[in-house]
């Protein structure tokens, strides 16, 4: 679950990106990937214990 919500976070930050510079990646793009990945973890543990 935890890809899936990364894959779609990448999919939207590309597509805004797209929209705003043509599409240009930049550090920020590898920067929010992973800070979203570690800050998943424990969202994904709170909910699973509900």
């Amino acid at each position: 679950m935890t890809f899936l919500f990364l894959l779609d976070m990448a999919l939207l930050y590309f597509l805004i990106i797209k929209f705003i510079n043509d599409g240009i990646i930049h550090i920020y793009f590898y920067l929010m990937i992973s800070i979203g990945f570690y800050i998943s973890f424990p969202i994904m543990k709170k909910i699973r214990k509900k």
